[in-house]
């Protein structure tokens, strides 16, 4: 393993630990679960118009 792995992957962890202290993890999952939706929105929208062009 590289040393870049292994530092993005505790920086993650760490990341990951201090979001949980501070948001509840329903509501992370809610949030998480309409960033999906926007994201794949915006891509079949991105699809359609390429379609369209």
């Amino acid at each position: 393993m590289s040393l870049a792995l292994i530092s993005t992957t505790l920086l993650g962890i760490w990341a990951g630990r201090t979001v949980l202290q501070k948001i509840p993890l329903t509501l992370l999952h809610q949030a998480s679960g309409v960033l999906f939706i926007v994201l794949g929105l915006a891509a079949s929208f991105q699809a359609y118009r390429l379609f369209l062009a």
